[in-house]
């Protein structure tokens, strides 16, 4: 999946939660499936039950191949400012972002082209309480959380969903050098 294509220099503020960004629902909500859960009637015993589908609670954050000095950052929004991606993420290091944390890229200055992309795996809420090997997520915005084994009976999806963006080549002005001199000659006539 990707974000949407940008313009190199964005100048982005600090607290700016404008921009080219899209939460962690809109870009990974639509490649997520629990259908697998979704049993109806009880199929072990007779009976009356069967479980329901989960539904998409977020995301582990489990690559960033993005080069902080060369190209620029992945940030997410904490509810009160745009953090840097650690790019030490891994399964074993996951960072944790629900279903409403938005998510950007910050080039840094004149940077263009496809940087790196960030890897996910997708988290189900569980809210049907079946058996799972997660006992539980942690909070939003908790880093170096390792999320053990993914797929199986996990609360994490085995596969992992990408996340690009292509930054644009922008024409930047001429600039004048500061400290030359300007001559030039007054009354001098056109033609003649």
């Amino acid at each position: 999946t990707s974000l949407a294509d940008m313009n190199e220099d964005p100048g982005y503020a600090p607290g700016d939660v404008a921009g080219t960004h899209k939460t962690v629902t809109d870009l990974f909500a639509p490649y997520f499936n629990d259908g697998k859960d979704a049993i109806s009637g009880n199929q072990v015993t007779t009976g009356s039950g069967g479980t329901s589908a989960d539904t998409f609670w977020g995301v582990a954050v489990v690559g960033n191949a993005a080069n902080a000095t060369t190209q620029g950052v992945w940030q997410y929004h904490n509810g009160t400012t745009w953090v840097d991606v650690p790019t030490t993420v891994a399964n074993g290091s996951a960072l944790i972002l629900d279903k409403d944390t938005p998510l950007r890229f910050n080039p840094v200055a004149n940077y263009f082209g496809d940087p790196g992309k960030l890897s996910v795996r997708l988290i189900e809420d569980n809210t049907n309480a079946d058996t799972s090997s997660t006992n539980s997520v942690p909070a939003s915005d908790t880093a170096g959380h390792n999320i053990g084994t993914p797929g199986g009976t996990s609360r994490y999806s085995s596969d992992v969903v990408t996340l690009g963006i292509t930054v644009h080549n922008v024409n930047d002005r001429p600039t004048v050098n500061a400290g030359g001199t300007l001559t030039t000659t007054e009354d001098i006539g056109s033609g003649g």
